[in-house]
C-alpha cells in the first residue's frame, strides 16, 4: 500500500522544505497560516487550547526541520498530513505523561486512551513511519515486503515476481533487517515507544 501524492504536490511540498530549511521567514508565515489552523482545531476539540496548538505546533516544526537537515528525509505523505501527524502525536503524548490533566475543566470528559480510536491513531503513527522507510528500499525490495506484509509465503512472492526462492527469500531477510535499523534509527521511533 503506497500513498498516491501527485509529483507536482510532492515537488510543491519539497520546495517549501528547502526554504524552511533555508530560515526563509515566507515559508514560516505560510507554515503558521496555513497548517496552525487545522492542529489548533484539533487540539481545541481535544481538551487543549490555542496556546497549547500553538507549542505543539512549534515543537513540530522543530522537529521537522531537524530531520529535514539531517539529509536523511523523504517526504512520503503531502507535508501538511507530516506536519499534523507530528502536532497530533505529540498531543497525545503530552496527555500520556499527563502534562496536560490539570488545565482541564472539571466538567471536561477525558479522551480515554485504551479506546479503539486511540489505538487506531497510533497504529496510523506506526504505518506511516513504515511506509516512509519503505520508500527507502529499492523497487524490488519494496515489491518483496509489500507482498511480504500481505502474508503472501517466500515461494508465492518468488513465482508472483519471477524471482527465485532463495533470492526472495535473501533479499526478505536483507530489507527486514534494514527496515528494522532505518525504524530504530529514525527520531520518531522513539516517540512511538
Amino acid at each position: 500500500m503506497t500513498f498516491k501524492i501527485s509529483n507536482e504536490k510532492i515537488q510543491q511540498d519539497c520546495e517549501l522544505l528547502e526554504k524552511f530549511v533555508k530560515a526563509d521567514n515566507e515559508i514560516l508565515l505560510y507554515f503558521y497560516e496555513n497548517y496552525l489552523p487545522m492542529v489548533s482545531r484539533y487540539i481545541c476539540k481535544n481538551g487543549g487550547s490555542e496556546e497549547d496548538a500553538r507549542d505543539v505546533f512549534q515543537e513540530a516544526l522543530m522537529a521537522l526541520y531537524k530531520q529535514v537537515k539531517s539529509g536523511n528525509f523523504r517526504l512520503s505523505a503531502s507535508l501538511k498530513t507530516y506536519i499534523f501527524s507530528i502536532c497530533r502525536y505529540q498531543w497525545l503524548k503530552s496527555f500520556r505523561k499527563n502534562e496536560r490533566y490539570e488545565s482541564l475543566p472539571e466538567d471536561h470528559t477525558l479522551i480515554d486512551l485504551d479506546s479503539d480510536a486511540i489505538k487506531m491513531l497510533e497504529k496510523a503513527e506506526k504505518f506511516v513511519l513504515l511506509q516512509f522507510h519503505l520508500s527507502k528500499l529499492n523497487s524490488t525490495g519494496q515489491l518483496i515486503m509489500e507482498l511480504y506484509f500481505k502474508k503472501y509465503s517466500t515461494a508465492k512472492i518468488a513465482e508472483t515476481l519471477g524471482l527465485s526462492k532463495a533470492y526472495v527469500k535473501k533479499r526478505k531477510y536483507e530489507c527486514k533487517k534494514e527496515l528494522i535499523k532505518s525504524i530504530q534509527n529514525d527520531l520518531r521511533f522513539d516517540e512511538l515507544k
